[in-house]
């Protein structure tokens, strides 16, 4: 709300200019939800030095569905492409961002990794991820926790449900379960899924 801004563009713009401007007056710099292959272009040109820099929690990389191009389009330009319309779109997208985008964008990640005194990652899939790229003793694990208090592990072999949460998105990949599903309960009929999460699927 102090930074303003009109659009996620010129929101993370006027961020990073403030952050630029304000680095040298703090000891910490914590940059939070940081994606595969996010980037910070101030700790990337080295503007942090001096100040303790912590990177994360970080996740491992997302699929990301082509349909999820079709529902912007669906939204802003309100046309319903095609599938075949959709793949073709998709294909050549990402032949262009493998070529083009892509290395920029990576080169631009391991230089703000590099300049970060703490990188965490939420798991051990995203740390071994990312120790292809940054010394691992900079690395820490931090995995997401649990209320003990509310929950507490039952016996594995009593019980065949399964337990899905998240947003609920396209590239979560819920679909695939639900799909998959009539296969899993036809071969235990006992078992139970139960899908938690808000989101618009």
């Amino acid at each position: 709300d102090r930074v303003g801004g009109g659009t996620t563009a010129m929101f993370n713009h006027r961020c990073f200019a403030k952050q630029r401007r304000e680095c040298a007056n703090h000891k910490i710099l914590h940059h939070l939800a940081f994606g595969s292959r996010s980037y910070n272009p101030v700790i990337a040109a080295g503007a942090n030095r001096g100040t303790r820099t912590c990177i994360g929690p970080i996740e491992p990389p997302h699929l990301v569905d082509p349909y999820a191009m079709s529902n912007l389009v669906s939204k802003y330009l309100r046309w319903s492409p095609s599938t075949q319309t959709i793949e073709m779109f998709d294909n050549q997208i990402t032949l262009l961002r493998k070529k083009l985008y892509d290395p920029v964008r990576d080169w631009a990640m391991e230089q703000t990794l590099k300049q970060a005194d703490v990188v965490i990652a939420v798991n051990d899939a995203a740390a071994s991820l990312l120790a292809e790229t940054v010394d691992a003793s900079k690395i820490e694990t931090a995995h997401y926790g649990v209320d003990a208090s509310r929950f507490t592990p039952g016996d594995p072999a009593r019980s065949r449900d399964i337990v899905a949460v998240g947003t609920l998105i396209p590239r979560k990949g819920f679909q695939e379960l639900l799909r998959a599903w009539p296969s899993v309960s036809s071969n235990h009929p006992d078992s139970q899924l139960h899908i938690i999460g808000t989101g618009p699927i």
